[in-house]
């Protein structure tokens, strides 16, 4: 679990300060001042998507390296791409 959220929260931080900086310039926000809640809203909805897009391909490797039951209760891993 932590192989997928520690990296998912490094994502989110660093492009939801990218994605801020980017509405910033698009609204003509001054450093100085706080940013509209809707443009900060915006940035953190696509900080969330791209960590997500990111850290997606861990969360299905853990998923298919944790086995399904196969016949007879018994788990079978059969690798991660099938």
């Amino acid at each position: 679990n932590l192989l997928r959220v520690f990296p998912a929260k490094a994502v989110v931080f660093s492009t939801n300060d990218m994605f801020q900086a980017f509405f910033r310039r698009m609204s003509k926000t001054p450093a100085d001042q706080k940013l509209n809640p809707t443009w900060s809203f915006l940035a953190g909805g696509f900080a969330g998507m791209t960590a997500t897009a990111c850290t997606y391909p861990l969360d299905f490797a853990r998923g298919r390296i944790s086995g399904k039951l196969g016949s007879g209760n018994k788990k079978e891993y059969h690798g991660i791409v099938r």
